[in-house]
């Protein structure tokens, strides 16, 4: 038996500390899939909701004035403990409307995604987007009705539209069912209205969601609201070969991409930012 060094073992016993903290700290990472899955664009022995946001961000409102956690209950005391499904949800582009206000389409861009986050982190089952296309042509913006579509009634798609299909091309990842880890980060900086989701693709690609819960419109004055940039800092429990960036309401393509590193600062928006994190491969002993 051949001797091994005093200081080799405390180095394993160091890595070893290191790895079971960071593991008890980790956050669970759920299914790419199961998100990409969530989002219906419109029957179940379950639970419904309607929960329009009135042109508000969508955290702040879950329909006739009632907080997330009141509409919820309401739900509850209908559907029980049965899962619960939203299927209708969404904004519309009348912004002269007064009882339900609408938002700009620029607006909306910036909405829809984030409130697909909002509920899948709420645990509602599934969500539908009222509606995909406009119901019928209203060039004067008389009928609110008329304007909840993904897509004008020219068939041109809106900015909500773009933002979507980037998203859930980004998230796709079909293939069977397969288990999920944790990944044990850390989010610092200007972190108050943070909202987040880790996923996590069949490869071990983790991909966390972040975006600002701030309001991206003022339905009052019917302006675009501009929002700064919140600087944060992930940091990860060890370095990632490679993080990639994308901001899916611009492009499907990664923004910046950053190699060997185990923290990074980011500029976090009022729109969804991706953060692909790929883990550093097992290292396969002799």
């Amino acid at each position: 038996m051949r001797d091994v060094p005093l200081l080799s073992i405390l180095s394993s016993l160091i890595v070893f500390l290191r790895a079971a903290a960071a593991a008890a700290d980790a956050e669970p990472a759920r299914p790419a899939d199961a998100f990409v899955d969530f989002v219906g664009v419109n029957t179940h022995l379950s639970g419904n909701m309607h929960p329009y946001a009135a042109g508000n961000p969508p955290s702040l409102h879950w329909g006739w004035g009632l907080s997330m956690e009141r509409a919820i209950a309401e739900a509850r005391k209908v559907s029980g403990d049965k899962p619960i499904l939203v299927t209708e949800c969404g904004y519309h582009n009348r912004t002269e409307e007064q009882g339900h206000p609408g938002v700009s389409e620029a607006a909306e861009a910036k909405y829809l995604p984030r409130l697909f986050f909002v509920y899948f982190n709420r645990g509602m089952t599934k969500a539908y987007k009222y509606e995909l296309l406009d119901l019928k042509p209203d060039p004067g913006f008389t009928d609110m009705e008329k304007h909840f579509g993904l897509v004008r009634t020219n068939g041109t798609p809106k900015p909500s539209f773009l933002a979507l299909k980037n998203l859930l091309h980004l998230l796709a990842d079909p293939g069977p069912a397969a288990p999920s880890s944790s990944l044990a980060f850390q989010l610092s900086g200007a972190t108050n209205n943070m909202h987040r989701t880790l996923l996590q693709k069949r490869d071990g690609t983790f991909w966390l969601a972040l975006f600002q819960e701030a309001a991206s419109y003022d339905a009052k004055t019917r302006r675009n609201l501009e929002v700064s940039r919140a600087t944060v800092t992930l940091t990860l429990p060890w370095p990632a070969p490679e993080i990639r960036l994308f901001r899916p309401n611009d492009s499907a393509e990664p923004t910046e991409r950053i190699a060997a590193s185990s923290e990074v600062k980011l500029a976090v928006a009022d729109e969804i930012l991706l953060v692909e994190i790929k883990p550093p491969q097992p290292t396969i002993r002799k």
